[in-house]
């Protein structure tokens, strides 16, 4: 759709995870950003991170963020790749165990 058009845009913002963020239960979230990402900004995870931060007295569910310096949309370094892919997964299952304390 097109933003810029007034239906498409109504249209759109019933699937927009910044829109649905205030709206009911939500599922847990870990949200991973690449701040080198040139394809999405990493802002737009900060958003919805913020959105879901904003909300939870409405909703309940774990939500948290990783910004990883140095990381591009599928790692932008290649020397830089093992490492950050280390440090995601160690991230990834400190939520979880965190989340669910196994």
């Amino acid at each position: 759709g097109d933003a810029a058009d007034e239906t498409d845009f109504n249209f759109l913002k019933t699937f927009s995870p910044l829109e649905l963020a205030s709206k009911g239960n939500r599922p847990n979230f870990l949200i991973i950003a690449g701040r080198s990402d040139t394809r999405v900004n990493p802002a737009h995870s900060m958003k919805l991170y913020a959105a879901l931060k904003d909300n939870v007295k409405i909703n309940s569910g774990y939500t948290r963020l990783a910004a990883v310096r140095y990381y591009g949309h599928w790692g932008n370094k290649e020397t830089y790749q093992d490492l950050i892919a280390w440090r995601i997964n160690v991230l990834m299952w400190a939520a979880i165990y965190e989340q669910f304390g196994w």
